[in-house]
């Protein structure tokens, strides 16, 4: 693990990557929600215990190990790239041509009041 983020922290030295403060906050909001915390309250927590610095290095590494799937070529047995950009599921092309019917279902019928006794 820790050659794994030594790698991606050189990437994305490499790629300049910058971490934004939109993504600090989604990273922030997501972590509280995670532990059942107020947003502002895991921000201080996290600043309390010096762990802030490793908030933006993780976040960059996220990014980078995003370029670095974006930039991946996958093979098959055969040895030849797969290009994912324009193949289709041969099932996911017959779906879209003719979509499937779906019963309406039917509700029972309402019944009638009944009649009242003067």
């Amino acid at each position: 693990m820790f050659k794994q983020q030594i790698i991606l922290d050189t990437i994305a030295e490499a790629e300049e990557i910058q971490v934004g403060e939109d993504e600090v906050m989604q990273y922030l909001f997501q972590g509280a929600m995670q532990y059942g915390m107020e947003p502002g309250e895991f921000a201080r927590i996290l600043q309390e215990q010096g762990q802030l610095p490793s908030v933006y290095a993780d976040i960059a590494r996220n990014k980078a190990l995003t370029v670095v799937l974006a930039e991946a070529k996958v093979t098959d047995s055969a040895g030849k790239v797969v290009d994912f950009s324009e193949e289709k599921p041969a099932a996911a092309d017959a779906e879209a041509e003719e979509p499937k019917k779906v019963a309406a279902a039917k509700k029972p019928a309402a019944k009638k009041p009944a009649a009242k006794k003067d």
